[in-house]
């Protein structure tokens, strides 16, 4: 998902901000989630992806718990 946010912008010409929705808040109102998920919110699940400033993954955050990848 983080190149299909990279390929938006560079591709697609969405800004930072609405390739970041495309990938977030969207799909989580399409699945009827949108009430729990897709947003960084009280009452949401603490459920996202850590990006850098080149928007490549630096880890997830599942149900509140941290996973960072392993950077050489």
């Amino acid at each position: 998902m983080d190149e299909a946010v990279r390929n938006m912008i560079v591709m697609g010409g969405a800004t930072r901000a609405e390739a970041l929705r495309m990938a977030s808040t969207t799909p989580a109102a399409a699945l009827g989630l949108g009430h729990k998920l897709g947003r960084v919110a009280p009452g949401f699940h603490a459920s996202l992806t850590l990006l850098d400033d080149d928007l490549q993954v630096l880890g997830v955050v599942v149900d509140g718990a941290t996973f960072l990848k392993d950077i050489d």
